[in-house]
């Protein structure tokens, strides 16, 4: 375990001064903290010796009392005091805490904006909410700033307010949920729930300790038991990076990790849907990989294609080809040329099955950058940048000054960047761009374009070789698209990319109309449906929309029930 979590409330200030001897003589790179402001603590002019904190639940001299104060003033002398406490000189993650058990609409004008400025100063790392209210996170994360957001008891086997009210949000927005409180208090504790079981830090209603019984009943059937699927649980959503558990005896602490290590029958999860008592998985997914184009308005590249690409496809050929299911779509450019942009937004506008566009800008002129990026602000569908290197005459064009003083403007706006056909020439160049721009989120469309002779052959050790280089740096997504050159193989190279980025930074397109070419279009959709489908659940909501909306971030969204 590297990652703790505490709080001044706790035991006003002996929490954080117990973890900070702990950690004293740990390497400071090997661990996270994460702590809280909001509540600062101020002596107690009133205190007694032997009066103990046990109105909030502590057996703690109340040698301090907490006073709500979201301010800049107060959260930067709460954070100070922490750190005191703590015995470090910067903090990893903090959260404002409890907003809405004091001031809701003051934490969103007041204690937001400093936490921004916290992080954007180096003081923290990551900024975030922690609650129990859904709807006061859900609030707060729609700002856009949180990078997380800790919910306590409202996402769990027992409960799940957060999938209606947190999750989509944090879907649209990029913000990590970090679900706590998982057992509820001890509902979900033991196997078997008794008639005493405590939710929420009191005792149990009896229609809640039936509802657990139920739950746990269906565990038993399905070979595993009831704290086991609750750990489990919460860490199914793809917005969920994992969990944060308290334990009072170190002997808790194996058994957590015993029981997180255990698997957990698929099954079991499509049991409690179908009986109510856990959210249905969305049957959400989101190409990521669509073109339209018109030859007649220019793509002189379509001069030498195959001949069924070198006619008009327009977006209700597309839907009808590759979103016949529901899904929706997001539009690459195909031309480097403002007008292809252009084009692509008219065409998304009236149609909200499409969610954004990938357009194109003038990279090698970082002024020309800079004006089109002040007018895409006032565009919401534009989601990112795409140049056809593999068509640029220039080879090291990833590594131009100027292209690179463009695509930190891009980073800075906000847009994500993607790279075509990287292998052989350009995925090398892709990792040195991620390295000396580690705030760019970058996507290798087509997993760099494996190639078509498959495994065991040289080109494909260098293919897997450059890609891993990519995959190393956190800021690179790959998507799995554009496969039909390497047909044969492409099970192959979705394994290597699952193996190299994981569920988390891996999304799926079809590059429809250009699997048209050879006919390959169904063929295609199925080999990559086989390979996700076989993904275990959270992997697979992350593969088929989860990680797209995370990535671009789009204004235009699938239904808050469908996310």
């Amino acid at each position: 375990m590297r990652s703790f979590g505490t709080a001044p409330h706790y035991g006003l200030g002996l929490s954080e001064r117990r973890l900070g001897r702990f950690l004293a003589d740990k390497p400071r790179e090997e661990f996270i903290v994460s702590t809280k402001v909001g509540r600062l603590l101020e002596p107690n002019p009133d205190h007694r010796p032997g009066t103990l904190d046990m109105d909030h639940g502590f057996a703690v001299e109340a040698t301090h009392v907490r006073r709500w104060d979201p301010s800049p003033a107060g959260i930067r002398a709460s954070l100070e005091s922490s750190l005191e406490r703590l015995g470090l000189d910067h903090g990893d993650i903090l959260y404002l805490h409890d907003p809405d058990v004091y001031d809701l609409q003051s934490g969103l004008d007041l204690g937001v904006p400093v936490l921004a400025e916290l992080r954007a100063a180096g003081r923290v790392a990551a900024i975030g909410v922690g609650t129990n209210s859904a709807a006061a996170a859900a609030e707060l994360a729609a700002t856009g700033e949180l990078d997380l957001v800790m919910i306590a008891g409202r996402y769990t086997l027992a409960e799940q307010p957060a999938a209606a009210e947190l999750l989509p949000v944090c879907a649209r927005t990029g913000t990590l949920v970090v679900p706590v409180g998982v057992m509820n208090s001890g509902l979900l504790a033991r196997p078997e729930v008794p008639a005493d079981a405590h939710y929420d830090y009191a005792q149990a209603p009896p229609a809640v300790i039936e509802r657990a019984r139920h739950i746990a009943q269906r565990c038993t059937a399905h070979g595993t038991d009831l704290p086991t699927a609750a750990l489990h649980f919460p860490t199914r959503h793809p917005v969920v990076p994992g969990i944060i558990l308290g334990a009072s005896r170190p002997e808790q602490v194996t058994q957590n990790l015993e029981r997180l290590a255990a698997a957990v029958p698929e099954a079991l999860w499509d049991d409690l849907a179908a009986a109510g008592l856990i959210p249905a998985e969305p049957a959400l997914r989101i190409d990521a990989h669509l073109h339209i184009w018109d030859p007649a308005l220019g793509y002189t590249w379509l001069e030498t294609a195959p001949a069924p690409l070198r006619r008009p496809h327009d977006l209700a050929e597309a839907a009808a080809a590759v979103l016949d299911d529901g899904a929706c779509g997001i539009l690459v450019q195909a031309d480097d040329t403002p007008e292809d942009t252009a084009r692509m937004l008219d065409a998304a506008r009236p149609e909200d099955r499409f969610i954004g566009v990938v357009g194109w800008l003038p990279l090698d002129d970082p002024e020309a950058t800079a004006a089109a990026l002040a007018q895409w602000q006032a565009e919401p569908l534009l989601l990112g940048v795409r140049h056809l290197v593999h068509d640029d005459p220039r080879p090291d064009f990833l590594a131009l000054p100027a292209v690179r003083d463009s695509l930190a403007r891009v980073a800075a706006a906000g847009y994500v960047f993607e790279v075509p056909d990287a292998y052989p020439a350009h995925l090398p160049l892709v990792a040195d761009l991620a390295g000396s721009l580690p705030e760019l989120p970058i996507v290798i469309d087509h997993l760099g374009k494996p190639p078509a002779g498959g495994p065991r052959t040289p080109e494909w050790e260098e293919w897997a070789a450059q890609l891993a280089e990519c995959a190393a740096h956190p800021n690179v997504h790959a998507k799995i698209s554009g496969l039909q050159d390497a047909l044969p193989h492409a099970q192959a190279a979705i394994g290597i990319a699952l193996e190299l980025f994981g569920a988390r930074r891996l999304l799926s397109g079809s590059d429809w109309p250009m699997t048209e070419a050879g006919d390959t279009t169904q063929t295609v959709r199925t080999t990559v449906a086989d390979a996700v489908d076989s993904l275990p659940a959270a992997a697979r909501r992350r593969n088929r929309w989860a990680t797209a909306l995370e990535l671009y971030r789009p204004v235009r969204r699938p239904s808050e029930e469908a996310a």
